[in-house]
């Protein structure tokens, strides 16, 4: 046999060989992997040391840890008899803030102190970016995942309200768009996903494919996966600095009819998967900094509202101020609509929270005592409405429950 001829059976033998390897390799990773869905990596950790410079309000070492369940806060357990799960995006997350500092978790300290013992479990499964497009796909597989969900709760609006800006003419509704874009809507919803999941191309559902996505979220590249955001959250300062160099400042909304349609249909959705469910739903909406005559000082804290790619170059367009605060308001009415009409319990952040710093570090995400003051109204209206039946309580022990004047844009 020719030198040549040796060289191609060798090297046919050895694809031939990593070939087989790679079938068994997946074989034992589909035969021994976990059928689940996580919006966050388990196991994931990562500790934070945001400036209080740039973040008003918060202070670190911050660390940021998703149990083995693939929810940030406590960790399962059979002897809670009652269990919520919170979705949103990152004003849930609470990325820059404390495990025992993020709302959901505080929620949770809260409610279990007014019993007068450890009965309620919260999960956090918000993740940076996210809107109701991804979130109707999690509280479906969520909620198939854990049939022990007994109530839902989401803090939604800024995300659905940014997309739309940031696409601008090109917005498409979620009901008008391709096969192809709602694979990838799929796929960025969760952080990892069953193999051979039937909604992702076919090498997307190999288990081999997946376990390489477990490793580089977990220790190649611990993290939050397509977060921009920093150690430090010094990213803020750019963000910034290209809304206050904005080469336009738009003071008239585009025509959001179409999108305020597409939140009013995505919301129903989540409320008509979660009753499928047997599941309650409690709506939240989205508070913000924004309103008229904000103040120079507060404003200098804004960075949303940009059209295109904001977030990565100078010079884009952004809404003014007082765009963004109708914009808010509207995509906050059809939350209050929604919950109206399909009588799920509803929560107005938006017109209980002071639009200062004493709840806010930039446009919508909540610091240390803008946390607080979240878990504080939420817990008291779940109290109060007696959603939580469990046993062996003691409910003489209330909450010292503050009060917040409203607070709306002028």
């Amino acid at each position: 046999m020719s030198k040549a001829r040796q060289r191609l059976f060798s090297g046919i033998l050895l694809i031939g060989s990593v070939a087989v390897s790679l079938l068994i390799a997946e074989l034992v990773l589909q035969r021994f992997s976990v059928a689940r869905y996580y919006v966050l990596p388990p196991g994931l950790k990562q500790e934070f040391h945001p400036v209080p410079e740039t973040m008003p309000g918060v202070s670190g070492p911050s660390v940021y840890s998703v149990n083995a369940v693939g929810t940030r806060g406590s960790d399962w357990s059979d002897g809670r008899q009652f269990r919520i799960l919170a979705v949103g995006g990152s004003t849930t997350e609470c990325l820059y803030l404390d495990d025992s500092e993020a709302w959901p978790w505080l929620l949770e300290k809260r409610i279990n102190e007014s019993l007068g013992a450890e009965k309620v479990w919260v999960g956090n499964v918000g993740r940076s970016g996210h809107n109701t497009r991804n979130h109707i796909l999690q509280v479906e597989k969520m909620l198939e995942q854990y049939s022990e969900i007994d109530l839902l709760i989401l803090m939604v609006g800024i995300n659905d309200l940014a997309l739309r800006l940031l696409q601008d003419s090109d917005y498409v509704p979620l009901s008008e768009e391709t096969n192809k874009y709602r694979q990838k809507l799929f796929y960025r919803s969760f952080a990892l996903v069953p193999p051979m999941e039937s909604a992702l191309p076919f090498f997307q559902r190999l288990a081999l494919w997946q376990q390489i996505r477990r490793i580089k979220k977990v220790i190649i590249k611990p993290g939050i996966e397509d977060s921009l955001q920093d150690e430090t959250g010094e990213i803020y300062t750019q963000w910034r600095s290209f809304r206050q160099s904005a080469t336009v400042l738009r003071a008239e909304l585009p025509d959001l009819s179409s999108s305020l349609l597409e939140y009013a249909q995505n919301i129903n959705t989540i409320i008509e998967t979660a009753r499928g469910h047997g599941v309650e739903v409690m709506l939240l909406t989205q508070p913000a900094l924004y309103k008229e005559n904000l103040g120079a000082e507060l404003a200098n804290l804004l960075w949303f509202g940009g059209v295109g790619n904001f977030q990565f170059t100078a010079g884009s367009e952004y809404y003014s101020i007082g765009a963004m605060a109708r914009a808010m308001q509207a995509y906050n009415q059809v939350l209050l609509d929604a919950c109206e009409q399909s009588g799920v319990s509803c929560v107005d952040l938006a017109s209980r929270l002071p639009k200062d710093t004493t709840v806010f570090y930039d446009d919508v995400h909540l610091n240390e005592s803008g946390a607080e003051k979240v878990a504080e109204i939420v817990a008291a209206s779940i109290l109060q409405s007696d959603m939580v039946v469990v046993t062996g309580s003691d409910r003489g022990n209330e909450l010292n429950l503050l009060e917040f004047a409203p607070n709306t844009a002028d």
